[in-house]
């Protein structure tokens, strides 16, 4: 009993230093404080603490006396509650079990996991044992069959229990092999991956050689826990034919994972190349890696590499796979490639339809979309392909976004689309209305799209802020006419407190510009700052827009806004320069916008470009002003940047202002 006593109290020293520790390998190891201080009956330790005098006979009789007071009572509750919750869990179950299972079966299963834990228990306490005499004489033999016997039994207490043999054995320089580091890592990999990366460095420190069962599991701690640069080292070594093995198929697999992961497209394509030469399988996984490893036209070569290799394999009826090709392909600008691959697959499903789609409309292959949708569309008419899939909320959505792009050639299709979805009952997803209110616009039938959200309103739909930006937009097209159904908007966006959102207050302020309301749109701008909400470049545009539409009584209000954009530093924006160039013509006539140039615009960096529009304004006011002086200085500030120059439009309307304002030698040159 003494020499027990004092072996548990030399283990003690080691492991309990603070309390921390001590609470940790109480539950990791799954044993008590009662077991681990060798307060074995149950009873007797209840009798000790009832009776109040626990604490000294913890301290006392097993060595405790660095703990004080409340420490040991922590220690204690900790171990009662641990107690508590593990009875609490087994009769919660036992109730559940009654209510599906007869009683013979509840028994046999009761007693079932009374063996396994018992049998579990033992395993623990043997081992426990075993390593208390592996204190006393630490060797090799021992050592190594300690943690063997851990892998075996397995868990978080066996994992401890054999780093701490571990450590032992480096601490007395004792040799450790190739064996007890893949059986530490067997252990490690299951709780504790980076415990494996750690025995890494330990290994590459002896000089330890890996062999082909700890290079896999190093390779899976580094995907576990996303250590690239393991990766990459253990990468190379492969390449550079450092080991006598061959890995397996999952062990790359892994180490393509992080290196994809991390966009490291050059060890990807090496450690391709060397599972292509060394016939090392691919499997899926690998293939769809490797794909999205190669993006753009520089890993072109790559890509047709791993494309030859597919060929080759047995998944050419993986439509994953297949699908990621077409897109790898389609970053190659070999669109044409993409489309092939696809019309070769056999009956691809509407995912793989639906990403078709999206890839046309991204490539500019409008028309070929457009006769995707009718392939699916037609199906679903007469229903004479089977193999031909019924299109979804996506295939119709991407088909608008096409069909948008289009313009008002696509209107037949979009109003096909509009039909499809009603059979298919998805005209409630505000998500597709949203996209047929855009596809109509762009088509150039703005009632339609209006008509498109009354249907919104009527069938109780509920709007996002996407749907009421769209419908401000077609009231600021149509105009005066459309005021009303603004209006309405308007009220609705106040009723969901959707007003302090910059995005459809910048189009409530164009909407009422539109439409004959500029007052309004004003007195919007002004109650901006009551709402805290803070106007972005868009808002300066409009409601200098608005100034202009107003006229000269607006000149005042337009300056203030000019200066509030040299506050905000958005004077140098494009569309910025073009409104309030507008504004100064509008509001105060050719002279001030000339003003404005000179004392704004002359003294801006080349580098910012004067758009087309701006440019007719400058050179109107020199018309109007007949200020030759200007027109050379715009012509010259101009041809700074170099764009406007060589177009044909800017070219003949600066001839004829030199020939208006009596510059003829310079008009002959141009």
């Amino acid at each position: 009993k003494q020499w027990y006593q004092r072996r548990v109290r030399g283990c003690l020293k080691r492991m309990m230093n603070s309390i921390v520790g001590l609470v940790v390998i109480s539950r990791s190891f799954g044993i008590t404080l009662r077991h681990r201080l060798g307060i074995h009956s149950l009873s007797l330790l209840r009798k000790r603490v009832s009776s109040g005098d626990s604490l000294p006979y913890l301290r006392s009789s097993f060595g405790l006396k660095g703990l004080n007071n409340t420490t040991v009572r922590f220690l204690h509750q900790q171990s009662i509650a641990k107690e508590s919750a593990d009875s609490t869990h087994v009769e919660n179950e036992s109730a559940d079990s009654r209510h599906v299972e007869n009683d013979e079966e509840y028994e046999k299963r009761i007693l079932r996991d009374k063996k396994e834990k018992e049998k579990k228990e033992e395993q623990k306490k043997k081992l426990m044992a075993d390593y208390l005499m592996f204190q006393s004489d630490i060797k090799f033999k021992t050592g190594s069959y300690l943690i063997e016997k851990c892998k075996e039994a397995g868990g978080e207490s066996s994992l401890i229990i054999a780093l701490q043999v571990f450590e032992d054995l480096m601490q007395n320089r004792v040799k450790v092999t190739i064996k007890q580091f893949s059986d530490l890592m067997f252990l490690s990999n299951e709780f504790d991956p980076i415990q494996t990366l750690k025995l890494y460095h330990q290994m590459a420190h002896f000089k330890i050689k890996f062999d082909q069962t700890t290079f896999a599991m190093v390779a899976y701690a580094a995907r576990k826990t996303d250590t690239v640069g393991i990766a990459v080292k253990l990468s190379q070594l492969l390449v550079s034919g450092s080991f006598a093995f061959l890995p397996s198929t999952t062990v790359c697999s892994d180490l393509l994972a992080i290196l994809r992961k991390f966009n490291i497209p050059m060890e990807v394509f090496l450690l391709m190349n060397f599972m292509i030469k060394n016939n090392i399988e691919f499997d899926q996984s690998c293939f769809l890696d490797v794909i999205q490893s190669f993006v753009g036209p520089k890993a072109k070569e790559s890509g047709h590499i791993i494309y030859s290799h597919f060929l080759k394999s047995n998944f050419q009826s993986s439509e994953i796979i297949v699908n990621h090709l077409t897109q790898m392909f389609a970053t190659f600008d070999q669109v044409n490639k993409s489309l092939e691959i696809f019309e070769s697959f056999p009956n691809p499903s509407i995912e793989f339809y639906n990403d078709i789609i999206y890839l046309c409309a991204k490539n500019k292959r409008l028309q070929y979309a457009i006769e995707l949708y009718n392939r699916l569309a037609n199906n679903t008419t007469t229903n004479n392909n089977t193999n031909t899939p019924t299109p979804n909320q996506t295939t119709l959505i991407n088909t608008l976004t096409v069909a948008s792009r289009l313009g008002p050639s696509a209107l037949q299709t979009g109003e096909q689309i509009h039909q499809t979805a009603k059979q298919l009952h998805l005209d409630k997803d505000i998500n597709l209305l949203n996209s047929l209110i855009t596809m109509y616009v762009h088509c150039g039938d703005s009632y339609k799209a209006l008509h498109v959200y009354n249907e919104l309103t009527t069938s109780n739909v509920q709007a996002n802020d996407a749907t009421f930006s769209q419908v401000l937009q077609i009231c600021a097209r149509i105009g005066e006419s459309a005021f009303p159904i603004g209006q309405y908007v308007h009220n609705q966006v106040v009723q969901r407190k959707m007003d302090s959102r910059i995005e459809l207050v910048n189009e409530l302020i164009r909407m009422y510009t539109e439409c004959g309301e500029p007052q309004t749109s004003l007195q919007l701008y002004d109650d901006m700052n009551k709402r805290r909400t803070t106007p972005d470049n868009l808002t300066f545009v409009y409601i200098l827009h608005t100034c202009a539409q107003i006229g000269p009584s607006a000149f005042e209000r337009g300056k203030q806004v000019h200066q509030e954009l040299l506050k905000e530093k958005l004077h140098k924006k494009s569309n910025a320069i073009e409104a309030l160039a507008n504004m100064y013509m509008s509001c105060g006539g050719p002279q001030s916008v000339l003003e404005f140039f000179d004392e704004d615009i002359s003294k801006y960096p080349r580098y910012f470009d004067i758009t087309l529009e701006t440019a007719f304004t400058l050179l109107s006011a020199c018309r109007l002003t007949q200020s030759a002086q200007h027109t050379r200085k715009i012509h010259h500030r101009i041809a700074l940047t170099g764009k406007l120059v060589a177009d044909k439009r800017f070219q003949k309307y600066l001839r004829d202002t030199y020939l208006v304002v009596g510059e003829k030698e310079e008009a002959m040159k141009l």
